[in-house]
């Protein structure tokens, strides 16, 4: 009779405890998986052509190169891993985008051959324009002050995608990486 007590409490007890827990489980498991937010990186998958222009200065520089675009972790993040050459300069450079279910923000880390900093920024998808928008300040090391960016994703077409950074001052925008990435067809 004891043996049978002892189960029946053990079963309800289990029970009872995975009910008090499953709403807070659910909410969790929920945030843990892509969701729709996830669907728009999906096409910026595959091969890339890009031809690309720096405006830094007060010279443009051209350049070419090859991004390769894939979703991993079971579509959580889109791997964009990029080969350039600008005027026989090899470059090459990683950029991780993805959704924070728990944030409810896109983000964009990247890093690349040519410097030690990585870029860490914080963005949203507009609908309309179907444009990835992120923006983010780093320091200028000449001028010891903050430099508010912005990187624009735009879905042109189904084959094709722009990349644009902006330095921002104020309510000006001055474009200073435009990278046109036309998809190759395997």
């Amino acid at each position: 009779m004891v043996k049978y007590i002892t189960i029946f409490l053990f079963v309800a007890t289990n029970l009872l405890s995975q009910n008090l827990q499953y709403p807070e489980e659910q909410k969790f498991l929920e945030l843990t998986v892509p969701g729709k937010e996830h669907e728009i990186l999906s096409k910026f998958q595959g091969k890339w052509k890009q031809n690309i222009l720096l405006k830094h200065t007060s010279e443009e520089l051209p350049g070419t190169g090859t991004i390769e675009n894939k979703l991993i972790f079971g579509g959580r993040f889109l791997e964009m891993d990029a080969l350039y050459n600008f005027s026989g300069y090899p470059m090459e450079g990683k950029i991780i985008i993805g959704y924070n279910k728990h944030t409810s923000k896109y983000f964009l880390f990247g890093i690349d051959g040519y410097d030690t900093k990585p870029i860490y920024v914080n963005g949203v998808f507009n609908n309309k324009t179907e444009e990835l928008i992120f923006t983010g300040s780093e320091l200028d090391m000449k001028t010891k002050k903050n430099i508010d960016f912005k990187i624009v994703l735009k879905i042109e077409r189904e084959n094709k995608f722009t990349y644009k950074v902006y330095n921002v001052f104020g309510e000006k925008d001055r474009l200073i990486i435009e990278k046109h990435c036309i998809k190759i067809e395997e």
